[in-house]
């Protein structure tokens, strides 16, 4: 009887595949590491218009070696190596990186293998896509990166307009005139010190307009 317990546990590890053993576990301090990376992100954002600038310049800079330092070692961390929020969070610093496009483009690289794994946000990855085509001055691709104004949100050059609210759905992100809308309501946010209550109310709103 136990060599046949021991014959059938035989065949079932030979059944199981390798990347369920080669999977990464999820690593707490790497999450925490990544969290006070977008604080730092995040913080210009609370000081005065004058200062907030050169800060946030300054913790680009300061955040740059760490994620470098994190892809290179990790690769993109994902939802189950870091938790949802902390594989967005990282996501989130990246895309404020435009002085490095190259980087960001090996981190879009990383990024594909955790997404076609689902472990990474479609959704997210599309921004980046976005984010780095218009760093090289060409058309974006699914309508994330816009400029806000008091008179309204503009898309920045897009391809293929007619088509744009399919290749949005297929990546997970809602049409566009619904987002355009929520861009309107940030940038009203921005000038009345009530964005933090839109980031409650909606964090779908994945809005990450370029400061610089």
């Amino acid at each position: 009887m136990k060599k046949n317990r021991s014959v059938l546990y035989v065949l079932v590890l030979l059944l199981v595949p390798l990347s369920v053993f080669s999977q990464r576990k999820f690593n707490p301090a790497l999450s925490k590491t990544i969290d006070s990376l977008r604080a730092v992100d995040q913080a210009p954002s609370k000081l005065p218009k004058e200062q907030a600038s050169k800060a946030w310049q300054e913790a680009l800079r300061s955040n740059y070696p760490h994620l470098k330092a994190i892809l290179h070692q990790y690769g993109f961390p994902g939802i189950r190596e870091v938790g949802k929020e902390s594989s967005h969070n990282y996501w989130l610093v990246i895309q404020h990186i435009d002085f490095d496009v190259e980087f960001q483009k090996e981190v879009l690289k990383e990024m594909k293998k955790q997404v076609d794994k689902k472990n990474a946000s479609g959704e997210d990855y599309a921004f980046l896509i976005d984010r780095i085509e218009q760093n090289e001055k060409r058309p974006q691709i699914y309508g994330t990166q816009v400029n806000m104004g008091p008179a309204g949100t503009k898309l920045y050059a897009t391809i293929d307009t007619i088509n744009l609210d399919k290749r949005r759905r297929f990546v997970g992100l809602g049409p566009i005139a619904e987002y355009l809308k929520k861009c309107d309501e940030v940038y009203k946010a921005l000038n009345n010190g009530t964005l933090d209550k839109i980031r409650t109310k909606d964090d779908s709103l994945k809005m990450k307009p370029k400061y610089n």
